[in-house]
């Protein structure tokens, strides 16, 4: 009887012994928990740069893409439409900007201005343009501090299509008063089949420009337009200097009134803005 009492005791020691061992080894496993996840906080605490509290994300401005974007594929949506049904006569007009072979038939054909291809042509010319101009605002805007805004790339629209007429009504002018209206109309188409040219590559830039690196293809395109400035007055001297008839004169009037002096009047402007601000 005795004895059973002592394994019954015994047992019962063993049973405790055994729920204090396992309520020992549960305090230690959480006390490891614990301590591992304070570890991990500390960690995530240290590799945290200081400066990322200063960081304020700046908004997507999602409505000037979308019109920037539904201008420019309305550009190729028209380039569509003109290697569709003008192929031929597409090459020929690129063909007559660098030779004059072909810039002559368009002239004693007398209706190039008067095509469905040349409006095309134009609309995409006006509209890259403007859009090229807008968007060398709309990056050095953190600069400038001028933020150009939809309406002023109409402004820019109009501006560049009433220069056009301006400038085709000043050379005819100029053409009768000097007698060389056939020499001028060289002039005027020389000067019509370049733009038409610029408004055709500027389209290809403005897409990368606009989406992708804005700077550098801003200045791919500004290094486009200076070649094609420059290529411009060579032709006009290259018409000019090949007449005697063309006096130097009107050749004078031509470059700086027609070509240098616009440029000069925006330079000036768009220098006169900045000082102001």
């Amino acid at each position: 009887m005795d004895l059973q009492l002592k394994n019954i005791t015994n047992q019962d020691s063993i049973l405790k012994t055994g729920t204090a061992s396992d309520s020992t080894l549960a305090i230690i496993k959480q006390g490891d928990h614990d301590q591992h996840l304070q570890n991990e906080e500390r960690s995530f605490t240290l590799i945290q740069p200081e400066n990322t509290r200063n960081i304020n994300p700046l908004p997507k401005n999602l409505i000037h893409n979308d019109w920037g974007f539904f201008l420019i594929i309305s550009g190729f949506i028209l380039l569509s439409i003109i290697q569709v049904l003008y192929k031929r006569r597409l090459k020929m007009i690129l063909h007559g900007v660098f030779g004059r072979h072909y810039a002559s038939q368009l002239i004693r054909e007398r209706n190039i201005y008067n095509e469905l291809i040349s409006l095309l042509l134009f609309i995409i010319y006006i509209l890259s343009f403007s859009l090229f101009i807008y968007e060398s605002l709309n990056i050095f805007a953190d600069k400038t501090g001028f933020k150009p805004t939809p309406v002023i790339y109409i402004y820019i629209a109009a501006f560049l299509t009433l220069f056009w007429f301006v400038k085709v009504f000043l050379i005819r002018i100029i053409g009768i008063i000097f007698s060389t209206q056939m020499r001028s109309s060289e002039y005027l188409l020389n000067i019509f089949l370049i733009n038409l040219l610029t408004g055709l590559v500027l389209l290809f830039i403005l897409l990368p420009m606009i989406y992708i690196n804005g700077k550098i293809f801003f200045y791919i395109g500004l290094i486009f337009l200076s070649t094609i400035f420059f290529f411009k007055l060579f032709k006009c001297l290259n018409i000019g200097l090949s007449y005697a008839k063309f006096s130097r004169l009107q050749l004078f009037l031509y470059l700086c009134t027609l070509e240098i002096l616009p440029l000069v009047i925006l330079a000036k402007f768009f220098y006169n803005q900045l000082l102001a601000l």
